[in-house]
């Protein structure tokens, strides 16, 4: 089958359930303070024109409205994943499309977001190529993605036995999922994580390079446990979130990223 269209079946298949997963979960909905607030460090204006390519069911593009931002445009392979960002963000202007064929015409965006959409495809050159060309020059455009260099994705035994109690207590809040985040079938077999060199070497060719954020090192080995609902799980968050700012200027490697590029003019 076409990747394209692999990926498209997924999401539309999934899309009734996503939000049912991850609005739930402290490590997806703690995250976007962190990512807004460096997305508000890039912008000028409110007033700018954004453009997320992948939007998903438009938790993004929410974050960025209800923080003031009135110009906002998403774009997704999925029509089933768009009826819901739309219902969920009225005004803003949404189109199905394939991330390596923009409808849009060049030149045209202030800034340009993948949040998490670009470990969708093997080859990202394509993609970036038409991020860039809709971008007007002096434009950011903002990769927020996984890291393939964290090498402590598998917990040790702390961590394993951690985990298993928070999931089994957490069970009665699992039961509100209407998708298994779990489940091989809810996800196509071209999920592909780069390295920050990855991103950084093909975003290059398109535009400069400013700068690349790291977050997030201990609380990732549990963000898929933890609830919002829990007051002991907000707890622990807290811990492993202060644990992770200690460790944040030791650890070398970090589990998210967040590269910043500007189109040349």
């Amino acid at each position: 089958m076409d990747e394209y269209l692999q990926e498209r079946n997924v999401a539309n298949n999934t899309a009734s359930g996503y939000d049912s997963v991850y609005d739930r979960l402290l490590g997806y909905t703690k995250r976007w303070d962190k990512i807004c607030n460096i997305v508000e460090k890039y912008t000028n204006s409110k007033q700018e024109k954004l453009l997320e390519i992948g939007c998903g069911t438009g938790a993004f593009i929410n974050q960025l409205l209800t923080r003031g931002y009135n110009k906002l445009y998403g774009c997704d392979i999925s029509d089933k994943v768009l009826e819901i960002a739309q219902k969920k963000n009225p005004g803003s202007h949404l189109t199905q499309a394939n991330m390596i064929h923009l409808p849009y015409v060049n030149n045209f965006f202030d800034t340009v977001f993948y949040m998490g959409s670009l470990h969708h495809l093997e080859d990202i050159s394509l993609a970036l190529a038409e991020g860039f060309r809709v971008l007007k020059p002096g434009g950011k455009l903002i990769i927020c993605e996984g890291n393939k260099d964290f090498t402590s994705k598998k917990p040790d035994l702390f961590t394993k036995i951690v985990y298993k109690i928070f999931y089994i207590k957490n069970e009665k809040y699992r039961k509100k999922w209407r998708m298994n985040p779990h489940d091989p079938e809810n996800y196509t077999e071209y999920h592909d994580q780069k390295s920050e060199n990855d991103f950084v070497n093909s975003g290059i060719a398109f535009g400069s390079h400013i700068t690349t954020h790291r977050f997030e090192h201990f609380t990732t080995k549990f963000e898929g446990v933890l609830f919002n609902a829990s007051p002991l799980d907000r707890l622990i968050y807290a811990i492993f979130n202060r644990i992770d700012n200690i460790m944040a200027n030791r650890m070398k490697t970090k589990s998210t990223l967040i590269i910043v590029f500007c189109k040349n003019e």
